[in-house]
């Protein structure tokens, strides 16, 4: 990787660690769970359906991370409450595109999350589709509140998730896992077919365009730091707000 790729490395990586931090001097948001599902067609391409359930009806935001050959399908993002699909404006801020809500929405305790992410490689980055804000569990509750599902087509049980740490379930195919927090994307590397592994050059099969990865670079390297250096913010945010709502209003006496 050359100079030019360690830049947008270390820049990309303030832009992460700033994110989680902004975002935690606006409101909460009381989450009761998280699912999300990434069902992978014959072709590579990924489907992917989250859903929200928060404890009260909130007004969110989403964000998802871009990178070179892994990036979501524009048109393909549908947002849904209960009442029906919700326009969101899409803006782009570095590496991250922002989803910002109509500013009539009242909010919802609900939010359907679905988009496809095309695939160009073996090894392939899927974005996940994440709140704007930081998520808050109740006071109580069990700290792995997101659940993650991959499901690879019947032709590749070779299929395999690279990251973050997933297991293979009984049934063929499918791995899943129960996690404190949400990752920036979730990396699978394909048992069959014809894809190169590597990405064939800046901006190759970009949908939202531009590309900081250098001719002939997958970005695996930035994208891997910057998956680890994310999750690992939002754990310790998450594991500090729910260490605080454990110990109970006695230690809220202690805080100014």
């Amino acid at each position: 990787m050359g100079t030019r790729g360690w830049s947008t490395a270390i820049a990309a990586l303030f832009v992460l660690i700033a994110a989680p931090a902004n975002a935690a001097e606006a409101p909460n948001l009381p989450v009761q769970s998280v699912q999300v599902e990434i069902r992978i067609g014959g072709d590579g391409a990924a489907r992917v359906q989250e859903r929200y359930r928060f404890t009260r009806a909130v007004t969110v935001g989403f964000r998802y991370l871009t990178g070179p050959c892994s990036d979501v399908v524009p048109g393909s993002i549908s947002v849904k409450g209960p009442a029906g699909p919700i326009d969101y404006a899409r803006a782009r801020t570095g590496p991250w595109v922002l989803l910002t809500p109509p500013t009539a929405l009242d909010g919802s305790p609900e939010y359907w999350v679905s988009y496809n992410v095309p695939s160009w490689t073996r090894t392939t980055n899927i974005p996940v589709v994440l709140p704007s804000h930081v998520l808050e569990a109740p006071p109580g509750a069990a700290m792995s509140i997101v659940d993650i599902q991959v499901i690879f087509p019947g032709g590749d049980a070779g299929g395999t998730v690279l990251l973050p740490q997933m297991q293979p379930d009984t049934r063929a195919g499918t791995w899943s896992t129960r996690m404190l927090a949400l990752p920036s994307f979730v990396r699978v590397r394909f048992g069959s077919g014809s894809r190169p592994d590597e990405c064939p050059g800046p901006g190759a099969g970009s949908e939202s365009g531009g590309s900081s990865s250098t001719p002939g670079s997958s970005g695996s390297l930035e994208w891997s730091v910057l998956g680890f250096v994310v999750s690992l913010v939002a754990w310790v945010v998450f594991y500090m707000r729910w260490a605080n709502a454990r110990q109970g209003p006695s230690n809220g006496a202690h805080n100014s």
